[in-house]
């Protein structure tokens, strides 16, 4: 099997992965906006955890995940295992060390003499958050070395687990036992624990800890460039929690969090789809066939701007209904929202393939320029917002912050060797501009539906996006085979 081949392969079964993960997501989303003992503000608050955990997991993990499948494919299978044995056991002591803290923060700082001010609510959540930062720290850690290692299989099979655990252990807890924040918390730590066990004893030769400092210190060197980058990619995608728990409430956050679940999985489903396209560019590049890259490049975007945008927008015609069906009708407040994080997250995305583009065109820099920017406008927007618009407010800095983003990498990378057609790209954003004012301005759903179809007979008919665009971007993946 050649290269190319087995990085399709393996995203054929990330891709089926990811689409079980993403379905497990919609029943839990269901199971906890349903449970009889969670209401909008504990859900809020199993959110906060959670998204503190990650925001952790990614301050701990010193870009790793990112670097790991690179390292671990250029090595020996003796120095392979010497660094995945290094990388847990140094990542393991540093996350029990940050653990202790959290745990005793209870007890050593104190609260706010207002017992409804939110730092006196946050605080006792804060030993909530060790144990998923552990488990979740080794599980990014794992993952990444099967990606390496080109286990895609194994890693599928991981993810299941721990997709499959989580749907079981959620239902036996919430609905079983009635139970509360703590024992869902207990829950996600548990079923993130069985992918990342099966993780840690597939991989042979790793079980037992090492202090091989060299061999670490090596791999952090080597990773601090990406890990810039993903802190500010998580805080201008994902800080506005904190700042929504901090303005309005902890009820305000579960519904904003809620309203994200839909955008996320669109963007989950979508990158799955894109796996390929890194390795494919990158090696059109480095044989300088600029007209292979920039053709794979244009053929690419529009597809996933077409994928993205008609998502969102059935999404939008049918918010109200989908929140109802997919999660509670307490959580109707969402709906309003829902419309700027769809496009916010469309937009996004069509900036990951321009990331993608860069990275292979050796310009990282460039997306760690765009993502501060775009942290910075985003919380910027909050800041202003929130208190004036309540939620809608964190929903256009969102889409702000998006705007940004992709318009910035798109007009660097038009001037680059591999450009963007910019007719195209302006053509596609403004029918999708048009598409979303058209949909708020009819409010029946026949009529939504027909705009819809309107915009995909659009962008079919003006070359955006045809059916033979798949194929010719799959011949131009193939034709990287040597």
């Amino acid at each position: 099997m050649t290269q190319n081949r087995t990085i399709i392969h393996g995203a054929i079964q990330s891709s089926a992965s990811v689409i079980l993960a993403m379905a497990a997501l919609l029943v839990v989303g269901k199971l906890v906006t349903n449970a009889p003992g969670l209401d909008i503000a504990t859900v809020g608050q199993f959110f906060l955890i959670q998204t503190t955990a990650d925001l952790l997991i990614l301050f701990l993990g010193f870009g790793l995940p990112n670097t790991l499948p690179k390292l671990i494919a250029t090595t020996t299978p003796s120095e392979e295992r010497a660094l995945l044995r290094s990388t847990w056991t140094y990542q393991s002591l540093w996350a029990l060390l940050l653990s202790a803290p959290l745990v005793l923060a209870p007890r050593l700082l104190p609260a706010h003499p207002d017992p409804e001010h939110v730092w006196s609510q946050v605080l006792p959540l804060l030993p909530l958050v060790p144990g998923l930062l552990i488990v979740g720290l080794l599980r990014d850690l794992f993952l990444a070395a099967m990606a390496g290692r080109n286990a895609f299989g194994q890693r599928a099979v991981a993810i299941i687990i721990n997709a499959c655990a989580q749907v079981g252990l959620f239902l036996i807890v919430l609905f079983g036992m009635n139970g509360g924040l703590s024992q869902l918390v207990y829950a996600l730590i548990t079923a993130y624990a069985l992918g990342t066990l099966f993780l840690f004893f597939t991989i042979p030769g790793i079980q037992r800890p090492s202090f091989d400092w060299p061999h670490y210190s090596a791999a952090l060197r080597f990773s601090v460039p990406l890990y810039l980058n993903s802190l500010l990619t998580f805080i201008y995608l994902r800080f506005d929690l904190f700042l929504v728990t901090k303005y309005l409430g902890f009820v305000e956050a579960g519904i904003y969090e809620i309203a994200k679940r839909i955008p996320m999985i669109l963007s989950r489903l979508v990158n799955s789809l894109l796996v390929p396209y890194l390795p494919a560019i990158t090696q059109s590049i480095r044989k300088n066939d600029t007209p292979a890259a920039t053709t794979l490049l244009n053929h690419t975007l529009g597809i996933i701007a077409f994928l993205c945008y008609l998502g969102s927008f059935c999404a939008i015609a049918l918010n109200t209904i989908l929140i109802e069906i997919l999660f509670s009708p307490e959580y109707l407040p969402a709906a309003a929202v829902l419309s700027p994080l769809l496009m916010g997250i469309s937009l996004a995305i069509q900036a990951g393939v321009l990331s993608q583009t860069f990275i292979a065109l050796d310009k990282p820099k460039i997306i760690t320029w765009a993502n501060g920017m775009a942290m910075l406008l985003s919380i910027g927007l909050n800041l202003l917002l929130l208190p004036r618009l309540g939620l809608m407010g964190a929903g256009y800095a969102y889409l702000a912050a998006g705007i940004f983003t992709f318009a910035f990498q798109c007009v660097l990378l038009w001037r680059s060797t591999v450009q963007p057609r910019i007719l195209h790209v302006l053509l596609t954003q403004g029918l999708a501009l048009g598409t979303y004012l058209l949909l708020h301005a009819f409010p029946n759903l026949f009529l939504q539906g027909v705009v819809i179809l309107i915009f995909a007979g659009a962008c079919i008919g003006t070359g955006i996006v045809l059916p033979q665009d798949i194929k010719k971007s799959v011949q131009l993946i193939r034709r990287t085979d040597s």
